[in-house]
């Protein structure tokens, strides 16, 4: 192969297993867990990348960020053309800049590694995780107020046992180990070809050490948690996955139709024992009236079998405003049809409950016509069931780790996802939805269980293992019984210190490095 040649191989290769490192859905093919995959996923590209020089430098590392996120999330444009009311151009329009976005993260955070690497010599085994972790931890805040989807951690939900210290460092603590392993088996192959066999063996061994230092660290960290964890006792749980078509779910004729679906499910539950039944995001098809919640009845007495903790959307008239607020809202329902509870989703999805720049992306405004433009939350409330405190967690509000960590700090007991992934038909988004779900279990050492219209429909313990399904696109009940505990995690308290930790050493190598270039008169790459 030419030297061009391996350039693109190395760009291309890269780039596709970047996208099967996550749960991947092609073409309706569910394809295995190649989470393993993620150890050397970026091996290829790094070994092409100290070849090249600035703009070549900077373009080679983005088209392999452009080539793993547009397959990691091309399901975005399947929503957007499907419900949104864009185009298939105008969809693909969106996801594209999107993906400059990402990308740019990336190669950014790969040439700012290589250009202080170049000057003051430190290892790129800790300049490429610490400069990765920095733009991953930007991605959280910006653009369209953060999209932290597609972060390196998130391809180890099939091996969360190896990893349960990830409750002291959190997702991004397990990112860097993985771009910390992927750049010392990348010297470990360039060192070998240059026959610099005492730098080799300092790679080696540093793998070596690392890898052992991870796995000591998960059985003793499970051991303590075992051992302190209070059991606050046990709650005999029913999820209920409606499977319910995102066209019929919106149509005001088939509303009367979906409410009995879900009530039958829940009589279902009830008699099977359950204690407390779990509806998806926004199954309740009717608006409610935020004006007089105390004297509003969802349902008349007695029809609902078991107190249900259920989404809907909820508006609050306003006196200057031509139109009512509204809020993508999680309700507790008594079984005679009275709320006892309410909370706000305070993450609003971008371009699906809301256009950011509208003034700037005018077509896009079409996207929330489906389901109208909402207002944010403004704080986590808890909601309550017999002794327990539970935790709501909207759509992908599982997707940020602070609001999960937000509601356990507050006492959450247990957590409670809600969401509508049919949104993307059948698609990789369902299933990677579900993993963010598991780390956010690891972190807070917390149940979380998630209720979902058309899957992932889930129950995962405090070890972030999921212990129960429910088949995607398919109408059923899980019941499961939930044995709640309780443990302070140290990454509640904490939060994400492995992330800034990160941000602060990257700027201060920034610096070091601008006063070296001072001092030297150079500035190239």
């Amino acid at each position: 192969m030419t030297k061009k040649s391996l350039l693109f191989f190395g760009i291309f290769l890269s780039g596709i297993l970047s996208i099967f490192i996550y749960p991947t859905v092609i073409f309706h093919q569910h394809f295995p867990d190649f989470g393993v995959l993620a150890w050397f996923h970026l091996i290829p590209l790094l070994l092409v990348l100290p070849s090249l020089r600035g703009l070549k430098f900077f373009g080679a590392a983005a088209l392999a960020g452009l080539i793993g996120y547009g397959g990691t999330l091309y399901w975005l444009v399947l929503a957007m053309k499907n419900f949104g009311g864009l185009s298939l151009g105008e969809a693909t329009g969106v996801l594209f800049l999107i993906l400059i976005i990402l990308a740019l993260y990336f190669s950014l955070a790969l040439f700012l590694a290589y250009w202080v690497h170049r000057r003051l010599r430190w290892p790129l085994f800790i300049l490429i995780p610490v400069f990765l972790i920095s733009f991953d931890f930007l991605r959280k805040y910006f653009p369209v107020g953060g999209f932290p989807w597609p972060m390196a951690s998130y391809s180890q939900g099939g091996f969360l046992p190896y990893f349960q210290w990830v409750d002291i460092f959190g997702a991004y603590g397990l990112s860097f180990f993985i771009f910390l392993v992927n750049v010392l088996l990348t010297d470990l192959i360039l060192y070998w070809k240059s026959r610099e066999f005492d730098v080799l063996l300092t790679r080696g061994v540093t793998l070596v050490l690392v890898v052992l230092i991870s796995f000591y660290a998960s059985i003793l960290d499970q051991r303590h948690c075992d051992k302190t964890a209070q059991n606050l006792g046990d709650l005999r749980l029913a999820l209920i996955q409606g499977n319910i078509s995102q066209d019929m779910k919106w149509d005001p004729q088939s509303a009367r139709e979906n409410v009995l679906q879900y009530l039958n499910l829940t009589r279902q539950a009830a008699s099977e024992g359950a204690e407390m039944a779990v509806w998806p995001e926004t199954a309740y098809p009717y608006t409610v009236d935020l004006s007089d919640l105390s004297s509003v009845r969802l349902f008349d007495a007695d029809r609902l079998p078991l107190p249900t903790f259920l989404g809907a959307v909820s508006q609050w008239p306003t006196a200057t405003a031509l139109l009512p607020i509204y809020y993508n809202s999680a309700f507790m329902v008594g079984t005679d049809g009275l709320v006892t509870g309410f909370y706000h989703k305070m993450h609003l999805v971008p371009f699906g409950e809301y256009v950011p720049m509208k003034n700037w992306l005018v077509f896009a405004r079409r996207l929330t016509t489906s389901v109208g433009d909402f207002t944010p939350g403004t704080h986590p409330s808890l909601l309550s069931f017999n002794n327990f405190k539970l935790a709501p967690l909207i759509c992908y509000e599982d997707i940020f780790s602070d609001i999960s960590r937000a509601f356990v700090k507050a006492g959450a007991d247990l957590l409670v996802n809600m969401s509508n992934d049919a949104w993307y038909g059948n698609s990789s988004a369902s299933y990677q939805h579900l993993v963010f779900s598991q780390f956010r279990a690891l972190e807070n050492r917390r149940y979380l269980v998630r209720s979902t219209n058309t899957g992932v429909t889930a129950v995962i313990d405090t070890h972030g293992d999921v212990l129960k399904t429910l088949p995607p696109f398919s109408e059923g009940v899980l019941v499961w019984p939930i044995s709640v505990e309780k443990e302070e995690a140290p990454y509640t308290r904490w939060g994400d210190w492995v992330a800034w930790g990160c941000v602060i050493l990257g700027c201060v190598s920034l610096w070091m490095t601008f006063l070296y270039i001072k001092n030297k008169g150079k500035s190239y790459v």
